[in-house]
């Protein structure tokens, strides 16, 4: 069996160890909302280049003027339809991601805020279970540790939540640039 010290050190780590868990899990959702995002940038940059070169092609392969004057309305309205349906496919895609993401740090924080208070409670049964010498001592270390727990659950919701209104200020930029983007093209 344990002795009491032990317990209670072996019960303080496990909260520390739990907040640090949900620490990396918060530090991972947002990698991963990054790659994701980094891969939409990608992907929407290569259909851009894609439409045109397309475009560019057409264009070289004009012999006269007539061909020119043809090609030229022709070409220019699929250019603007196409670039239009890329960009409210991007948006839909980042409000999409930027739910999913804020979603996924909402249940990190409810997972991990639950696992440290299930360890916070294992904690404080150890205290109980020290014998009433030992309780000064013991009561200084507690006052100590529940501070330190505490303040790590207030940073750990902080961080949560400033994940989350960087998450919704990503959907907030996203959104005006493509209506900036389609005002200009629609121009």
């Amino acid at each position: 069996m344990f002795s009491i010290p032990e317990q209670v050190t072996q019960a303080g780590k496990a909260v520390f160890e739990t907040q640090l868990s949900g620490a990396n899990a918060l530090a991972q959702a947002a990698f991963d909302s990054g790659a994701t995002l980094a891969e939409m940038n990608l992907n929407a940059f290569r259909d851009t280049l894609s439409a045109l070169t397309e475009a560019t092609a057409g264009w070289l392969a004009v012999r006269d003027g007539q061909q020119l004057a043809s090609l030229g309305a022709e070409r220019s309205q699929q250019l603007v339809e196409r670039l239009q349906q890329q960009l409210r496919d991007y948006a839909s895609a980042a409000a999409a991601l930027a739910q999913e993401s804020r979603a996924r740090f909402v249940r990190i924080a409810e997972t991990e805020g639950a696992a440290s208070r299930d360890k916070v409670i294992d904690l404080l049964q150890a205290v109980k279970s020290a014998p009433t010498a030992a309780a000064a001592p013991l009561n200084t270390f507690l006052k100590t540790a529940f501070a330190g727990a505490q303040e790590g659950y207030d940073r750990f919701a902080q961080a949560g939540n400033a994940a989350a209104r960087t998450v919704d200020a990503g959907i907030n930029r996203a959104r005006q640039t493509v209506s900036e983007a389609d005002a200009v093209v629609t121009e």
